[in-house]
């Protein structure tokens, strides 16, 4: 947003002990009840770490064209909400403008519901912005006009403008409009902060009309004197960005709550800027940064700005009307497409502009909790889901996942198994497909089981899907690290039928044997059955041979499906089961899987979806991830138990976009991080079981 850079002065000023210009300013007299550093800091202890960015739909030219009845689309807002969420951030800063609202108040406050609902269901907070001294000075209500080719921010506008900003007769109606914004929304949690007046004093487009400089001064006081008269429960704040204006600094500085700022410098000087304001004591939160060729970038600043413990909200989400992708004064005359991205993360269709800046966004933002590997379908590319890792011998991880063609995404339609492999512990992954397995099943081959054996050999399992009553699982074996693979075995022999064994659910017990968990739903002669017959098959002869435990007891009506084992500490097996009226079902095996008793409800409230539970190798602990709820596929949750899942503690959210469709999860430990992938489609979109994602997740975050 900002056309200058900060202009810092002596930076070594507090090191010395010594007060700089900015702050031996700061006058006695404040207006109003400022928030002491005990309120500030007591406020600022409660949150999470504050990231974002500034935010306006990509569809908008300026403050006009998103909130003007006629051009405010809280669909494609929402759409873009799901984007923010899925980057991990949680904060966002937003302009609001005068005359939206002198147009029709009530109606501009109903749109601020609407968006406020929107950023309350994702879990986003709002710093609102009233006034604001950067870009077009003259403002017109009505249609907004069209970026010009190549030109930053070409469309924004100021608000009140010049010379309205200091043209008295009209703060009357600028006071009215600032109280009754704050009166409606002065308790309103959704609202983190107000942000009064950006930069102000401020240029005009590119830097190339004068600044305003102290003639906003009066605009600036005055704001903070109405908006104190109504004293919100949220703090005000106005964000310090030009080090020469002192006065105006010195203001702001003493009758801010919370200290915010601008910075679009390199870690150096900006990690000077920050010490220079700590000297106040209050919470830090930097406004505006992200100017990629000003080394002000994520990969520098963010990572700062986490450790100093001080909120980030850069300037640009996805790139749009704005044209912030271009840079400041540096005009594209054919609109095309800069190498170099000055703001913004996302292009217009939810991908990002660098893959590496939004992994770590995520890494950072989630507790080092990022996506690695998307699989989106694609033309001729339906469906990608169901996969299962193994780590080979040269450290590198092969992720094989049944890969859809054709035209159908059902479970019944043409799939192959393909590979990715990743050299650098599961951060980055190859990007074309290696067939592991042809479609040998007259339907597909699907959902796959990796399995490193105590004698050194890969196992790889999966079903060979002929009908709707010849579903059978599958095994093959490799000596050579998946390079080539043994003819395929048949587990079940002694029934016919359609059997289902998820993903990531065959195991070896400590005394070698092989077994998995699986559930008859249609026999040759019979009809479909929501509710399967559960067996366990197992294995003593290395996988040559298989036998059938007795069927898990199931004497109630409750739906039984996909379930999977555990091997606990005293010997026994757990079997978790799919299952309806809102519970995980357990069943266990003392005799390590010959028989098993009867199904019993767990303390996991989940709804008709699988789970999927693994051993912690460094810690010796289980960790569950499931559908924390009884509704949907959403949200994604992990927790961890110390006594063998009788309780379950740091429970929390993967994913929680309440639109997402998790499921189907594998779990794979690499040193002190966890490798999870996952069915991720939308409800909204019916991409449900088509999309797969892989993440790579500190361990230490699941146990915080």
């Amino acid at each position: 947003m900002r056309v200058s850079l900060m202009i810092l002065v002596v930076t070594g000023f507090l090191l010395l002990g010594a007060k700089n210009k900015l702050f031996s300013q700061v006058p006695k007299d404040t207006i109003g009840k400022v928030w002491t550093v005990g309120q500030a800091q007591e406020w600022y202890n409660k949150l999470p770490w504050l990231t974002g960015a500034n935010y306006i739909p990509s569809n908008a030219i300026n403050q006009l064209e998103m909130w003007q009845a006629d051009t405010f689309d809280p669909i494609q807002i929402e759409k873009e909400f799901k984007w923010f969420r899925d980057l991990g951030f949680n904060t966002m800063r937003v302009y609001l403008h005068s005359l939206v609202w002198k147009q029709d108040a009530k109606g501009f406050k109903k749109r601020i519901d609407q968006f406020l609902t929107l950023t309350d269901k994702y879990d986003i907070k709002v710093a609102f912005v009233f006034f604001d001294d950067c870009w077009n000075s003259t403002v017109t209500i009505g249609k907004q006009p069209d970026p010009k080719p190549g030109v930053h921010n070409s469309g924004w506008l100021q608000d009140p403008g010049d010379p309205a900003h200091q043209d008295e007769t009209l703060f009357p109606f600028l006071k009215e409009y600032v109280q009754d914004i704050l009166r409606t929304y002065a308790k309103d949690s959704r609202i983190l902060f107000w942000d009064l007046y950006n930069e102000p004093g401020g240029n005009g487009p590119g830097g190339q009309v004068p600044p305003k400089g102290e003639t906003s001064f009066p605009l600036l006081k005055a704001v903070f004197s109405w908006a104190r008269e109504i004293n919100p429960a949220q703090p005000l704040t106005s964000g310090i960005w030009n080090w020469n204006l002192y006065e105006m600094n010195a203001f702001v500085a003493a009758n801010s709550d919370i200290i915010t700022y601008h910075d679009y410098t390199g870690e150096v000087s900006h990690g000077q800027y920050i010490k220079s304001l700590k000297v106040l004591g209050k919470p830090l939160i930097c406004t505006e940064y992200m100017a990629r060729s000003r080394d002000s970038r994520f990969e520098n600043i963010l990572p700062l700005l986490k450790n100093e413990k001080v909120g980030a909200i850069n300037w640009g989400f996805v790139a749009g009307k704005t044209n912030t992708i271009y840079e400041w004064g540096k005009v594209v005359a054919d609109g095309g497409e800069p190498d170099l991205w000055f703001h913004d993360i996302l292009r217009e269709d939810g991908t990002p502009y660098a893959i590496q800046e939004t992994n770590l966004i995520r890494d950072l933002n989630n507790g080092n909790k990022g996506e690695v590997l998307r699989l989106a379908p694609g033309r001729k590319n339906p469906r990608n889901s169901e996969g299962d890792f193994v780590t080979l011998k040269d450290g590198r991880i092969m992720f094989v996942y049944s890969r859809y063609s054709g035209t159908s995404d059902s479970d019944h339609g043409t799939a192959v198994l393909a590979a990715r492999y990743s050299s650098d512990k599961g951060k980055s992954w190859t990007t074309k497909d290696r067939i592991v397995v042809e479609q040998e099943g007259k339907m597909n081959v699907m959902s796959v089981s990796l399995l490193r054996l105590k004698d050194g050999k890969i196992a790889l399992f999966y079903l060979r899907k002929n009908s709707v009553t010849d579903c059978i699982p599958m095994v093959r074996f490799s000596g050579d690290e998946g390079n080539t693979w043994t003819a395929p075995i048949q587990i079940i022999r002694d029934k016919e039928g359609y059997f289902v064994l998820n993903n990531n659910r065959v195991i070896q017990l400590k005394n070698g044997r092989l077994i998995m968990a699986v559930a008859l739903h249609h026999t040759p002669d019979g009809k479909w059955l929501d509710k399967a017959d559960l067996y366990a098959y197992y294995s003593d002869d290395s996988g040559k041979t298989w036998q059938s435990s007795s069927k898990v007891p199931n004497n109630t009506d409750i739906i039984t499906q996909e379930p999977g084992l555990i091997e606990l500490r005293d010997g026994r097996l757990l079997m978790f089961i799919r299952a309806s009226q809102g519970k995980q079902q357990l069943s266990y095996s003392k005799d390590k899987g010959a028989t098993w008793s009867p199904i019993e409800p767990s303390n996991i409230q989940s709804p008709l979806s699988p789970a999927s539970i693994a051993r912690i190798p460094k810690t010796g602990d289980l960790l569950l991830v499931w559908n924390n709820g009884t509704k949907v596929r959403s949200p994604l949750t992990a927790a961890i138990s110390k006594d063998e899942g009788k309780t379950w503690q740091y429970i929390k959210n993967i994913e929680n976009d309440p639109d997402g469709w998790y499921c189907y999860t594998a779990i794979h430990f690499v040193d002190d991080e966890v490798l999870l992938s996952y069915c991720a489609g939308s409800q909204s979109q019916k991409t449900h079981l088509n999309v797969t994602d892989v993440k790579k997740i500190k361990l230490e975050w699941f146990y915080k």
